[in-house]
């Protein structure tokens, strides 16, 4: 048995009902356990919800859609309530697409920006365990079927504070991912009906932008 998959069997073999301090591993053996098992993951899909409160934001709705992500780093977000939109990146280009408006906003994507959004994160730019100083984030209102970890960039080209990942105990696979911006806002991804190694097509994330979009360029955009 190799010690890293020493670690990983300690971490899914820890009784979930036990709230003891000893049942808590070490944050680092907890990182490493789910870098481990999501370097295993050649894609995810799954459904999600999104929610943005604070910042400059004086309303808030929840959206919902369809998450699909292609390691590494191809993803693509479509929303479908309550209004349809499309973000998909090939791994290069960002692009954003709202229909009603009729307009595509492109972006570059830089070759050190690292896990600089969340989908990128999820799509596996960057280390986990490297581009990030890891703590456990309070979690006193979370079931103890979890554990909620938070992660603060290394990486300057970051367009949050922080990250932080619910994850359930038992399978390590990521319930909830919550980001905080420079401007105090808190974006909010709740996923659910999760399925793994589908072998997606690359074709999803390919992008035809439509002739009768007016498109606009911005390289500092990402999917917040």
């Amino acid at each position: 048995m190799t010690k890293i998959t020493a670690i990983f069997l300690f971490v899914l073999l820890i009784p979930t009902y036990c709230h003891s301090q000893a049942s808590v591993p070490a944050i680092e053996t907890l990182v490493e356990a789910l870098h481990q098992r999501h370097l295993g993951l050649l894609d995810i899909s799954a459904h999600f919800s999104h929610r943005v409160t604070g910042g400059f934001l004086t309303i808030s709705e929840t959206e919902s859609g369809i998450m699909q992500v292609k390691r590494p780093g191809k993803w693509r977000f479509e929303y479908i309530e309550p209004e349809s939109k499309l973000f998909v990146s090939n791994g290069k280009t960002i692009y954003a697409y709202f229909p009603e408006e009729r307009q595509v906003i492109t972006g570059s994507i830089h070759d050190d920006a690292g896990a600089s959004n969340p989908a990128a994160f999820l799509s596996g730019r960057g280390n986990l365990v490297r581009d990030f100083t890891a703590t456990y984030a309070d979690s006193e209102t979370r079931p103890d079927t979890v554990w909620t970890i938070r992660l603060v960039p290394k990486n300057d080209l970051s367009e949050y504070e922080w990250l932080e990942l619910t994850v359930e105990r038992d399978s390590l696979a990521i319930m909830e991912l919550s980001t905080i911006d420079f401007q105090g806002a808190v974006s909010t991804f709740v996923f659910s009906a999760h399925k793994n190694n589908q072998n997606l097509s690359d074709r999803l994330f390919n992008f035809e932008i439509p002739q009768d979009a007016d498109v606009i360029t911005d390289d500092s955009f990402g999917l917040r």
